[in-house]
């Protein structure tokens, strides 16, 4: 998984996205003190440099340590088109880096005493999904935590797959991509191996809504004001991953050296996925969100 480092680093190869217009977002600037004299800004920006030119759109990375404080920079394109230069304002998809937030959420219910870490996730889980989850009352939430649930992973479903590659575009509701594992047999007994899995978080991300009503209003409220991540985003609204500041997606398909833009498949490919995936944020916030 990804380490807990303070420093954040985010490529642009295959994803990324924006919106056309020329805009910013809201009040989008460094909310930070920014060190010009980084001890190794240099090396950082030629870090960046040369991997631009072996064919990256674009990179940003935001730094941070206790000796040296802050430090941000950029190099390449947000939009490769349009020759919009990289911006350390710009929005970047989190990714699977998503889930370290929504464990953080699960983490304060259990803190609050909402939920139970070692309960079976059938007391948690709706109706409706109960029934497609083999071994519900056996899988703990802890597991769905740490990945040792057993329980099948939807990505990989060739039937998912095979829907995804005919409707690149489509927007996947979680009740579809929940569904995709019904009738599957786990991969192992509940807690009896690690198997990293994206189902556990989408899963907690549905509990986390029976519990708050609101998995991602709670996420916005407990951590991303607690902390003053004022450009970092999650369904806060149906636009988010249409924000003019979100960099343009790319993928080298065939490898010839010429990315095509696929932000329209990316931004319909992160809006389909919750607990796991969905977060957009500029790299200074992450690492906020890591210090905090």
């Amino acid at each position: 998984m990804k380490r807990i480092l303070l420093t954040w680093v985010t490529v642009i190869l295959n994803i990324i996205t924006l919106n056309a217009q020329n805009k910013t977002i809201h009040n989008c600037r460094i909310v930070v003190p920014i060190n010009n004299n980084y001890a190794k800004s240099d090396s950082l920006h030629d870090i960046m440099k040369r991997y631009v030119k072996t064919g990256l759109p674009g990179i940003v990375m935001a730094v941070y340590s206790e000796k040296d404080g802050w430090w941000a920079g950029a190099e390449g394109y947000a939009n490769i088109e349009r020759k919009r230069p990289m911006e350390n304002c710009d929005l970047q998809y989190l990714q699977s880096v998503s889930k370290t937030y929504m464990a953080v959420a699960i983490m304060q219910l259990k803190e609050a005493g909402k939920i139970n870490l070692d309960a079976p996730i059938k007391k948690y889980l709706p109706a409706k999904y109960t029934g497609i989850v083999k071994n519900a009352a056996a899988i703990t939430v802890r597991m769905l935590l740490n990945h040792t649930s057993g329980i099948p992973e939807y990505s990989t479903d060739p039937g998912f797959v095979a829907y995804v590659m005919e409707h690149p575009a489509h927007k996947l509701t979680t009740e579809f991509v929940i569904g995709t594992i019904k009738g599957k047999e786990p991969m192992f007994a509940p807690g009896s191996k690690h198997v990293y899995c994206n189902t556990n978080y989408e899963l907690l991300a549905v509990i986390a809504d029976a519990i708050t009503g609101d998995h991602a209003a709670y996420i916005a409220k407990h951590i991303f004001e607690k902390l003053g991540l004022r450009n970092t985003f999650y369904r806060n609204d149906p636009d988010y991953l249409h924000y003019p500041n979100l960099t343009d997606s790319y993928w080298d398909v065939l490898n010839t050296g010429k990315p095509a833009n696929i932000s329209a498949i990316q931004r319909a490919n992160v809006a389909s996925y919750i607990g796991d995936d969905g977060i957009v944020c500029t790299p200074v916030d992450a690492v906020k969100f890591l210090k905090g």
